[in-house]
């Protein structure tokens, strides 16, 4: 009876020894089996050795935070508020006043310039009526005032009739007529006489139709000098308005707010705006 408990007990002992050889087996295996696809992927065992090396890029990582929340800082907060006052500076201490003082420049030489226009008109004007009443004018001021009165009374407005209730126009008999008939004399009558009875002679017009005068800038420098008829003196007093004009449109928009602040506040010019007359 005792022999066969002692049997017992080694059997036991044994079948415990061979199960624990086994699940150990098994468990290395099923360990080694989980290992192999891991180190295939580029991380196993020898890559433990490489531990110290990623902690050291982790502390390399840690010290850039720092940097990192530097320029996040300075791209949300400082560089907007630079940007913000950089706008203010370039509007208000170029963009306005530069075109102010644009505008007031060419409001001035628009100014300036119709004025001394209106002297050399009314000059010529107190000239030619001088002129008149001395008689160095007076023959010529009458032919053309009763030629005109005549050409409106029966060619021009008897055509201008004719056109209204026939709806025909015959003003090119008048032009055919001047150029086939008149002309031809009138060159005629200067080779005869010295001047012609449709122009007269250059002297004539200088001295009883044309106007001496001279434009000066805004530093004294003169910029125009000649004679011209009074209708082409009338002329350039209305470019001097279109200049003072344009001159005052840009005081205004320069100094309330308007479109063209927006691109001066990020230092760029108005294409069509900033340089136009």
């Amino acid at each position: 009876m005792k022999l066969t408990k002692t049997y017992f007990d080694i059997y036991n002992k044994i079948l415990f020894a061979v199960l624990g050889i086994l699940l150990i087996t098994w468990f290395s295996i099923y360990v080694m089996e989980k290992i192999r696809p891991v180190k295939k992927e580029g991380f196993g065992l020898d890559d433990l050795k490489n531990i110290p090396n990623k902690i050291n890029e982790f502390g390399d990582q840690l010290k850039d935070i720092p940097k990192i929340i530097q320029k996040g800082f300075e791209d949300k907060f400082v560089r907007p508020i630079k940007e913000f006052f950089d706008g203010l500076d370039q509007l208000f201490n170029h963009g306005i006043p530069d075109h102010l003082a644009c505008g007031k420049s060419m409001a001035d030489s628009g100014f300036n310039g119709g004025l001394q226009v209106l002297n050399v008109q009314f000059l010529c004007f107190w000239d030619k009526f001088v002129k008149f009443f001395k008689g160095d004018c007076t023959l010529y001021y009458i032919i053309d005032a009763i030629s005109k009165l005549l050409t409106i009374i029966f060619i021009r407005l008897p055509l201008t009739i004719i056109k209204a209730i026939f709806g025909i126009d015959f003003h090119f008999l008048v032009d055919m007529f001047k150029s086939i008939v008149l002309v031809p004399i009138n060159e005629l009558f200067i080779i005869i006489v010295g001047f012609g009875f449709l122009q007269w002679s250059d002297a004539t017009i200088e001295k009883c139709y044309r106007c001496q005068g001279e434009i000066k800038d805004s530093n004294g420098n003169v910029v125009y000098s000649g004679s011209k008829s009074f209708d082409e003196w009338a002329k350039l007093y209305k470019c001097s308005n279109a200049i003072l004009k344009s001159g005052i449109d840009k005081i205004f928009y320069s100094a309330f707010p308007s479109d063209h602040w927006k691109p001066w506040y990020h230092g760029n010019h108005t294409s069509g705006w900033d340089d136009r007359i």
